[in-house]
């Protein structure tokens, strides 16, 4: 199972942790330390990681299944019709 923390790259989360602190500089005029802005992002993605990642998840389902019915229909195309 994928774990919270790895479902972003160390790009990505240094990427969103700039944009937490951002965030409350200026939306909050805050000042966020980097370790306080890696908790949140740590939180939201324990509340929110799972179901994205579910989404993701079934959303690759139906975009194989989907590929799978495609290709039958394309493989029946291909039969012979058998004369009598």
């Amino acid at each position: 199972m994928i774990e919270n923390r790895d479902l972003l790259t160390p790009e990505q989360r240094k990427v969103m942790i700039n944009k937490i602190i951002d965030y409350f500089a200026v939306e909050r005029d805050q000042q966020l330390g980097i370790i306080a802005a890696e908790d949140i992002l740590d939180e939201f993605l324990e509340i929110a990681g799972n179901d994205l990642y579910n989404k993701g998840v079934t959303e690759t389902k139906k975009l194989v299944q989907d590929k799978l019915q495609s290709l039958n229909f394309e493989i029946d195309l291909l039969l012979k019709e058998i004369r009598e």
